[in-house]
């Protein structure tokens, strides 16, 4: 089983592909935007029992890169999971649009890219698994992060869409959902009782992966919490303060 993995040095792609290591021995394609960081996630793997790990550098900015990560020759992978992406600043957001632009289509320009890049692979082929890590914040923008959110709702529209395209052709996508989690990207925020540790959320984004589920809340009680905020009246919602 090959695995390619767009944003390799998340530790929500880490730990994910850590459980494909111990448990399938699978092989990586590990691309990102340091070496240094791909190679050191690429020598844990092979110590949890992965297979060959290749890793390729790539700017998730340029759109002429969007297929480079695709093997020119041998077999293509069977599972692309795209996790890279960026918790923005939203006071720089609202004022510094060079910023809001280049943080609008790290977080869902370039996946679009990479995502047909792969939906266009696997047409091909005529099978394959695409994975797409969104976020609970995109269900209804916060006033603490709506610029993120909005960015996430956008990907959360298009993994649908695309979903019922791909299935036609037997194409699973996955859209691994996560709530708060506890990684370095939010170190600097207060640590409430809703994170979740990267290593429980790695296993639980595994095991959505094995089932081909279309989507998965990690964990899977932010569906609740989400069912609750997303029926809040907007008059109400407006006054609630996180």
């Amino acid at each position: 089983m090959l695995i390619a993995i767009l944003g390799a040095t998340s530790a929500l792609a880490h730990h994910t592909a850590r459980e494909f290591a111990r448990r399938e021995r699978a092989s990586f394609l590990l691309v990102g935007r340091q070496r240094e960081r791909l190679e050191t996630v690429a020598a844990d793997l092979r110590a949890f029992g992965a297979g060959e790990c290749r890793c390729q550098t790539l700017d998730f900015s340029d759109p002429a890169a969007a297929s480079a990560w695709l093997p020119a020759d041998g077999p293509g992978p069977d599972l692309v999971l795209i996790a890279h992406g960026s918790l923005s600043d939203e006071a720089r957001a609202a004022s510094d649009p060079q910023y809001a632009t280049a943080e609008l289509d790290l977080n869902f320009g370039s996946t679009l890219r990479l995502a047909y890049a792969a939906a266009a692979d696997f047409e091909r082929r005529g099978a394959g698994h695409l994975a797409i890590v969104t976020s609970v914040a995109g269900e209804r923008g916060r006033a603490s992060n709506f610029f993120y959110g909005a960015a996430k709702a956008g990907l959360i529209a298009f993994c649908s869409g695309l979903r019922a395209r791909l299935s036609r052709r037997g194409i699973a996508l996955t859209e691994l959902r996560p709530g708060s989690l506890a990684t370095p990207m939010t170190a600097h925020l207060p640590q409430g009782a809703l994170f979740c540790p990267a290593e429980k959320a790695g296993r639980l984004c595994a095991a959505a992966l094995r089932r081909r589920a279309d989507i998965a809340w990690i964990p899977g009680w932010w569906r609740w919490i989400m069912l609750v905020i997303r029926w809040l009246p907007e008059r109400v919602f407006k006054q609630v303060k996180f």
